[in-house]
């Protein structure tokens, strides 16, 4: 590849006109020289193959670097302007033959339907390339360029005294795709690159310098799909984005090639509302910073997009939002993000803040082929989202999201889902210092790491310890593992799961009780704390008074069930539950449930009516009670609704051996509301009375069938 190289130099010395015949004497020379001691057979004995035997690719014909590629493709149209090329084809006698073609316009003929044109860079400008050998080829006329069209993608044999460079697809009327062949790759700026077209050398004006860009690039460049193009590390000013929104388009950026944007709408633009599929696909970008102004309403706006990749670029100075993406199914972006404070070495300064980090939505106003529609299926990849005057990660009409690793910190929030949000994952982020930009002065109220609105979304292994708030309308949400600070939870958010995780703070006494929440091994480990809680304890340490674990059937089946008061920590009991043995464990403090009764008892296990939740069962523990202060065993009812204070009942002493009853006396007995048949203690009745009466020493009585008492 050194003769294209050197042929520059060449073509640049005054000298000019005389360097080739001066290069041709000095490789018949060498070759004559050589050719004198070559002794094999079946060895081509012109000069030029014998040139070519000793030197290889040195003396092939070559497409000089920086031509043979259009600067404009006219859509709607077969047209190719402005097609400049240069290079060395190969004569019939074996030599080279420098051909130079200044911009030209190639009109390639419409109808026929779809195939292909194969374009060539011929030695002259007249020859006939219609007639043998070189059949069927056309010329653009007076110039250098012949063309062949074919109904497959087969390249032809290349004519003789030509070389090929374009393979152009067409629907018949239309440009629908270019492929750049036998390219050398040349330097930065030269007008090819490794792989793709090098966007560079399509400017019209600067130097590629931050104060002096490169201009002109974005209009003189022809943006065709399935087509690579490549920045060299740089600096490229416009005013607005082409239209990049093209089925397999590349644009890769490489040493850190920067954008500088300074129009007022979006920075790069991929739409693909026009696509008979719905939206374009296999868009790649790759290594940029791109920087816009006060203006600028997106860094990179993705609408119909499909299968797509945005893989390590720096989005700065937006107004509005940094990444929207609307409409976009299996995108990834990986290591893509805004950030002010990161990565601010070699970098453009950033003055200007957006309101959105990234955007995943739909847009409503959208009507194209039945949407609006959800953005589905898309993958992050260690994105970062700081410093955003809103939220970092913003998820509106979007399902089915997978994000890995990254951050979103330092934002007003730092995820916000709508209820339009479902199914979402986010997995193993830092996420952690977001605040409202007007705090309350409430740390807890202000701090705005997840804003949870959505449906069944998942927040798996997140650490930084993230406020979370979980909306009124919320359902379904999952908290896998993680650690987080605090969460405030609406009382109408439903079916909140958490289990694995790790709390900084005890949940606040707001908390809404089960099934609206639900929790498996939550603790509370926060060293920091005071006093310290070094060893991870019980959730509900200063809040919630309900702890429970539900499944959707109805049942539960646990090892061993603690239910203890609201306050209670379990490091203060001296003999605290064992959780290795199966059990259930009621830790409470007594408490007097009908203080206007005459019968009043402390409750700590009440079993309720679910037909009327004025009556219930209880059962409890009094140590202040019973005879000689050593404690009594109770059981009994209440009826707040049928006035009973309290309902019939089986009361025991603290001592083993001995069973009491519930207890009237001859004033109340006949007020008792009981079945025939029911036995009860009359304190101050007198035996043998039919009914009971009398202010004697005491008698059982019991009830028959008729409204009346009998003290046998």
């Amino acid at each position: 590849m050194i003769l294209p190289y050197i042929s520059n130099l060449i073509h640049k010395s005054p000298f000019f006109p005389f360097f080739p015949l001066l290069r041709s004497v000095l490789l018949v020379g060498l070759c004559l020289l050589m050719t004198g001691a070559n002794t094999h057979t079946n060895v081509p004995s012109d000069p030029y193959s014998q040139m070519r035997g000793w030197f290889g690719d040195i003396d092939q014909p070559q497409l000089n670097v920086g031509s043979c590629h259009p600067t404009t493709w006219t859509l709607g149209t077969n047209t190719l302007t402005n097609v400049i090329c240069k290079g060395y084809v190969r004569a019939t006698d074996g030599s080279l033959l420098y051909v130079e073609q200044a911009a030209a316009t190639l009109q390639l003929p419409t109808g026929g339907g779809a195939g292909y044109f194969w374009v060539a860079i011929h030695k002259d400008v007249s020859t006939n390339v219609v007639t043998p050998p070189t059949t069927n080829w056309t010329r653009q006329s007076g110039t250098h360029y012949i063309y062949l069209r074919t109904l497959d993608a087969t390249q032809p044999t290349t004519p003789p005294e030509a070389f090929l460079f374009l393979k152009v697809a067409s629907d018949g009327t239309t440009i629908t795709g270019i492929e750049y062949l036998n390219v050398n790759q040349g330097a930065p700026g030269s007008g090819s690159a490794p792989g793709g077209v090098n966007v560079s050398s399509c400017a019209t004006g600067g130097t590629g310098t931050q104060g002096d860009p490169w201009t002109g690039w974005d209009t003189h460049c022809a943006w065709l799909p399935n087509t690579q193009y490549r920045f060299p590390g740089g600096f490229y000013s416009y005013a607005a984005s082409p239209a990049w929104g093209l089925n397999g388009i590349s644009l890769i950026g490489d040493d850190r090639a920067t954008l500088l944007y300074t129009g007022n709408g979006n920075a790069m633009t991929f739409d693909g509302r026009a696509d008979a599929d719905g939206g374009k696909h296999n868009i790649r970008v790759e290594n940029f910073t791109i920087s816009g102004n006060a203006s600028a309403v997106r860094g990179i706006y993705f609408t119909h997009i499909f299968r797509s990749v945005v893989r390590h670029v720096r989005i700065r100075n937006i107004a509005q939002t940094a990444f929207g993406c609307e409409f976009c199914v299996l995108v990834t972006l990986d290591n893509v993000g805004f950030t002010s404070t990161q990565e601010s070495t070699d970098e453009i300064a950033n003055t200007v803040f957006p309101t959105t980090g990234l955007l995943l939505d739909w847009n409503a106003s959208d009507t194209t082929g039945g949407c609006p529609c959800y953005s589905s299926a898309n993958t992050l990849i260690n994105t970062m989202w700081e410093n955003v005057h809103g939220p970092g990660i913003y998820v509106g009409h979007a399902f089915n999201t997978y994000s890995l690793g990254g951050t979103s910190e330092h934002n007003y929030y730092g995820i916000q889902t709508t209820g339009a949000a479902q199914f979402n994952i986010f997995a193993n982020m830092d996420i952690e210092q977001n605040v409202t930009p007007t705090p309350t002065g409430n740390a807890v109220v202000d701090a705005q790491d997840i804003d949870e609105n959505g449906d069944s979304n998942q927040y798996i292994g997140l650490f930084g310890g993230a406020t979370v708030h979980v909306n009124a309308g919320s359902y379904g949400m999952q908290i896998v593992g993680g650690r987080y600070s605090d969460f405030v939870i609406s009382s109408t958010a439903a079916s909140l799961f958490m289990t694995g995780t790790v709390l900084r703070h005890c949940l606040a006494s707001t908390t809404p009780k089960a099934p609206n929440i639900r929790l498996i091994n939550v603790w509370v480990s926060n060293p920091q704390a005071g006093p310290p809680l070094h060893v991870p304890h019980d959730t509900w340490c200063a809040g919630n008074n309900n702890q429970q674990m539900w499944s959707s059937a109805g049942n539960m089946i646990v090892e061993n069930l603690v239910v203890k008061p609201q306050t209670l920590d379990f490091s203060m009991l001296a003999f605290p539950p064992l959780y290795n043995t199966p059990a259930l464990d009621v830790v409470g403090q007594s408490w007097s449930q009908a203080v206007a009764s005459p019968d009043s008892r402390k409750g700590i296990v009440q079993l309720y009516n679910k037909d009327n939740l004025q009556q219930y069962f209880y059962m409890g523990i009094d140590a202040s009670a019973g005879p000689a202060g050593k404690g009594q065993v109770y059981l009994g009812g209440w009826n707040g609704a049928g006035g009973s204070y309290p309902m019939q009942g089986v009361w025991g002493t603290g001592s083993p051996s001995a069973l009491r009853i519930s207890t009237v006396t001859a004033g109340t007995i006949n007020g008792v509301d009981a079945e025939a048949g029911a036995l009860i203690w009359c304190s101050d009745c007198t035996k043998a009375t039919d009914p009971c009466t009398g202010s004697g020493n005491g008698a059982y009585a019991y009830k028959t069938t008729i409204a009346t008492w009998r003290c046998p």
